[in-house]
Parts: C-alpha cells; sequence; structure tokens
C-alpha cells in the first residue's frame, strides 16, 4: 500500500482530528492541517505535502475550491474535496479544478482508505507521464528541426523551439492559436494559401512540400520544406498533426 504525506484541510476541529485519527491508522503521515482557505494555500506552497483532502466549505475569504485553483496554478498536488453539501451547482463548480475525488462526510476509514490509495496511484501515473512530455520537449527543443503539433481543429498545442525561431513567434503563446495564423503558406503571387491540413486529416497520411513559401511573424518570407503527418492516438484513430519543417536549401 502506498504511503503519503497528507495535508487536511477542515475548519472544524473535531472533525480534522477525527480525520488526522483515520490517517495515522492507515500508515499515512499527517504533513500539516489547515483551517483556511488562505492558511491551505501558504502550507502547500511551503511543504508539497503528496495529497490534500480540502473540506469545500471553509471560513474565510476563499473557499476550498478557490484554494484548490491557487494551489493548481502553483504545484501538481492531487486534491480530494472532503463535503457534506453534494448540490450539483457545488460539485460542478468544483469539478472544473480538476479533483481527484469526492469524499462525502460523514465518511468512514474504509471509504477514506480506498479513495488515498487510488489517488495516489493515478498521481504516480500522471508524474511519469508528466516527466515523459517534459523529457520529450526538452528533446525537441534541442533539434534544429521546426515542429508544430496541432489538433484536428487546427489548434497548436505544440511548438518547439526551431519553430518559434523561424516563424518568429513567442514560444509560450502559441499554444491554443490556429494554425494558419502561425505558419501562413503563401501561392505563387504571394497569397495566403490554406495548409494541406484537411487532406491529411481525411486521408490519413503524410504530405510534403518542398521549396513552400512562408510568412512569418515579422512579415518577412521564407523558403522551406515542409512535411505534415497525422497522430493518431491509442486506439488508432486521427487526434492531430505534426508539422516538420526547415529552410529549404534550394
Amino acid at each position: 500500500m502506498l504511503k503519503a504525506r497528507v495535508m487536511v484541510v477542515e475548519d472544524e476541529a473535531l472533525v480534522a482530528a477525527a480525520i488526522e485519527s483515520c490517517l495515522k491508522n492507515l500508515g499515512h503521515q499527517v504533513a500539516a492541517s489547515a483551517a483556511s482557505g488562505e492558511e491551505a494555500v501558504r502550507k502547500a506552497v511551503a511543504l508539497d505535502p503528496d495529497l490534500i483532502l480540502m473540506d469545500i466549505r471553509l471560513k474565510g475569504r476563499i473557499d476550498g475550491i478557490e484554494a484548490a485553483t491557487r494551489i493548481g496554478q502553483a504545484l501538481h498536488i492531487p486534491v480530494v474535496y472532503l463535503t457534506a453539501h453534494s448540490d450539483d451547482e457545488t460539485l460542478l463548480r468544483a469539478r472544473t479544478t480538476e479533483p481527484y475525488g469526492f469524499i462525502l462526510k460523514p465518511f468512514d476509514e474504509k471509504v477514506l482508505k480506498a479513495v488515498i490509495q487510488m489517488t495516489l496511484y493515478r498521481s504516480v501515473t500522471q508524474s511519469r507521464v508528466r516527466r515523459g512530455r517534459d523529457h520529450l520537449n526538452r528533446l525537441l527543443d534541442s533539434i534544429n528541426e521546426a515542429v508544430l503539433e496541432a489538433d484536428v481543429k487546427g489548434e497548436i498545442a505544440y511548438c518547439n523551439q526551431a519553430a518559434a525561431r523561424l516563424l518568429s513567434c513567442d514560444q509560450a503563446k502559441t499554444r491554443g492559436r490556429i494554425l494558419g495564423e502561425v505558419l501562413q503558406l503563401l501561392d505563387e503571387q504571394g497569397v495566403p494559401a490554406p495548409l494541406p491540413v484537411t487532406q491529411v486529416l481525411l486521408e490519413g497520411k503524410s504530405v510534403e512540400l518542398k521549396g513552400c513559401v512562408i510568412r512569418n511573424g515579422e512579415e518577412d518570407h521564407r523558403v522551406i520544406d515542409l512535411q505534415l503527418s497525422p497522430v493518431r492516438n491509442e486506439a488508432g484513430a486521427i487526434s492531430g498533426i505534426v508539422l516538420a519543417f526547415h529552410e529549404s536549401l534550394l
């Protein structure tokens, strides 16, 4: 069984004490406790616990949902909400913070044990995925080939450093932008022409363009060699497109 450093955020002292007792019985360490959203944010940033059990309704200026939002902006800490309020509006607002689960009060030790174990296993898995993605991004940033990835709607999901340099755009601000706005293909008359994205998505095959002219963010014209290829998910369905390109040697 996975063990964890758990922070308890609960403004009712008796309930907090009961939760902490359960955690210790299950072999977990109580990393900290907090009675308000503001205190929870401060302690989470300072202590970086493995898991946070967060009451939704807290005294103070911010509730548990807002506290979880602020913590999530700074750290990857899984949050499980504790609540006696299961109304749709509250749960809908809480879900926007992408919690790892909900526990309705009152609860017993078996429920707490099961939810914590599922949360920890999921957190470990997602941490491995993040590390793998970060490693891949570092590799792609180290090569000279420009790389862009977009979803089926044409919204950019990734841009490496070489692409940002060639297109004269801010790498950090490309995510979510439309592909054709960042990489503008020009025809022989210098008029903007559509990228063959639809063709690649419909046919599921790569398309290679040699010596094509593009206009970058500084209105400069560049001649590039470009390859567009479909991206497939685990089920084999096309989920996006990747573009690899470099300045043409012709």
